[in-house]
């Protein structure tokens, strides 16, 4: 039996894997594992809120409707989707090894030697776990108020778990998964793809916080919210 044209063995010494192969293959189920977590969240997410929170209200403010907004979301969904499925797809479909071009955008070995970058690339596979938990939580205790842009027709303003540190853990599990791509993977790629989403949320929060602040069911509480957590993506910094 063969998968991502490799032979599955009956032993763990048939393994057909290089030690590059063997660490590739961590990296490669975490990136997939963390994907398909993420996308179930979403799903499962959006149907409670669909089921509980009523329909998105139309927004209070034209700046979600401009087309500025509208490309800021896709920049940010290309950002944050677009590098980990192309690394998926050309790694299974090169043996679990990094295909040539995606390699010539490899960030510098540091003189780690193969064992060092490999005790990274495994310790940056934590960190995305921890982004996956992150994002988790914030589900979790977001509850039936998610919503891609506005505000539910039943709604609140969310001030429990990752919400009573920072306003946006949903956005910072985000930012939290690509940076621990960049080492998984040991490639410049997913800073690209950070760089963008990072730019995408600095445009996208402020209309969104507007949307809220606006709207006669959660504006006074929502902007009561926002003096008491200061920050919206970095605990101390923004």
């Amino acid at each position: 039996m063969y998968f991502a044209g490799l032979r599955c063995p009956h032993r763990l010494s048939d393994l057909p894997l290089t030690h590059d192969q063997g660490v590739e293959s961590i990296v490669f189920l975490t990136t997939l594992g963390g994907l398909f977590l993420a996308c179930g969240m979403t799903q499962k997410a959006l149907k409670i809120a669909n089921a509980e929170g009523g329909h998105p209200k139309p927004a209070t403010t034209s700046s979600s409707k401009c087309l500025w907004h509208r490309f800021v979301n896709k920049a940010q969904l290309f950002g944050t989707w677009g590098p980990p499925h192309v690394y998926i797809i050309g790694t299974a479909l090169n043996r679990m090894e990094q295909p040539d071009w995606f390699s010539d955008w490899a960030l510098p070995t540091f003189d780690l030697g193969f064992g060092g970058i490999a005790i990274v690339k495994t310790l940056a596979c934590v960190v995305n776990g921890a982004a996956i938990c992150l994002a988790y939580h914030s589900f979790k205790h977001l509850g039936n108020n998610f919503c891609f842009t506005g505000v539910r027709e039943k709604t609140k303003t969310v001030e429990t778990g990752p919400y009573s540190v920072i306003r946006h853990p949903l956005y910072a599990s985000i930012l939290l998964a690509q940076a621990s791509w960049a080492w998984m993977w040991w490639s410049y790629i997913p800073l690209v793809g950070l760089g963008l989403s990072a730019i995408s949320f600095a445009a996208k929060i402020p209309i969104e916080e507007r949307i809220r602040e606006e709207d006669p069911l959660t504006g006074v509480e929502y902007s009561s919210y926002s003096k008491k957590v200061k920050y919206r993506l970095i605990p101390y910094v923004w």
